[in-house]
């Protein structure tokens, strides 16, 4: 399933995305709270309507990462504004390879900027 949204982090029964319809509206977090709590499988759902952040914990072999996207989008009504990034998802494996990958070039950027200094 691909989506638009301006940032998601997936893990095996974790799931960060940001929810613009949550950002600035204390109403829309809570409601997103309550609807995705009582779904099966959700075990914990923390939604920020400071950052537009909704953080969910979650049951894989009860219910997917597609299922609560799809849940956010066709029942809850979210992502109706403009969106602009292709949603992708990480495995573990992904996720740490691409930490260290990460980590890695911000090394080598600050040893090069330090050596233009």
């Amino acid at each position: 399933m691909s989506i638009m949204t301006e940032y998601l982090h997936a893990l095996e029964g974790r799931l960060r995305i940001k929810v613009p319809e949550v950002k600035g509206s204390p109403a829309a977090a809570a409601r997103v709270e309550r609807e995705l709590r009582a779904v099966y499988g959700v075990e914990e759902v923390y939604a920020n309507p400071t950052t537009g952040n909704v953080l969910i914990t979650y049951q894989p072999e009860s219910i997917s990462q597609d299922e609560i996207i799809r849940l956010l989008t066709e029942d809850l009504g979210c992502f109706r504004q403009g969106l602009n990034t292709v949603i992708s998802r990480t495995g573990p494996r992904d996720s740490m390879a691409a930490t260290v990958g990460r980590a890695l070039f911000e090394s080598a950027l600050q040893t090069l900027v330090m050596a233009i200094i």
